[in-house]
């Protein structure tokens, strides 16, 4: 799945359909520069590769600490 919203701030829900949310596809919010925060919920366990390079707005990111296998450049950049 990849993000198409406005930007701002991005609260990532803990559930969508009634199924817990425990992975961030690698790229799903690659290059979504008007992101300026986002908040992952507990439960996130996993974080794709480059899920959010490119988000040069990025001010503040809140991890859980279940986000314990985080992928290369998730959060680079350039």
């Amino acid at each position: 799945m990849k993000y198409n919203g406005s930007g701002g701030a991005v609260t990532i829900p803990s559930e969508v359909n009634g199924r817990k949310v425990t992975v961030i596809n690698g790229n799903a919010f690659y290059n979504c520069d008007n992101i300026t925060s986002v908040t992952i919920p507990d439960g996130v366990t996993e974080i794709g590769s480059k899920a959010f390079s490119g988000c040069s707005g990025l001010k503040s990111i809140e991890l859980p600490d279940s986000a314990t296998n985080i992928g290369d450049v998730a959060f680079h950049i350039e």
